[in-house]
């Protein structure tokens, strides 16, 4: 609970994650503003993940390459296609006959199983 406040992280317990104890552990200065709203940000915080549905996955054999893949494959899509269309615009296609080839159920159902299946790869390789 004192590294979590001391280094302005939320804790990572229920118990320690309440408004309560976190003010009970805050050692910093109140006088100043740096002191009273670094707190007040760590007690918001809190309330607000009280409030809040939080939920996260399972770790899986191959989790860790397989969400490294889809982090990349999801950022070279959309940067390649952008890429694409800003040269089809620099040709003189309107945006519309530019993006076209890149909003049909065909092309998504492509990128889609491409995806599934180096996903299949990688989680058959672990």
């Amino acid at each position: 609970m004192n590294f979590a406040v001391d280094s302005s992280y939320l804790p990572s317990t229920i118990l320690g994650n309440q408004p309560e104890a976190i003010k009970a552990a805050y050692k910093k200065d109140l006088n100043t503003y740096k002191g009273k709203f670094l707190l007040d940000s760590l007690v918001v915080s809190a309330e607000s993940f009280a409030k809040a549905h939080a939920y996260s996955t399972l770790p899986f054999n191959g989790s860790k390459e397989i969400r490294a893949y889809a982090e990349t494959e999801f950022e070279n899509v959309c940067k390649n296609d952008r890429s694409a269309v800003v040269e089809a615009i620099k040709t003189g296609k309107t945006r519309a006959e530019a993006v076209a080839p890149y909003i049909t159920d065909e092309y998504f159902d492509a990128w889609f199983t491409e995806v599934c299946n180096q996903i299949k790869i990688l989680s058959a390789t672990k």
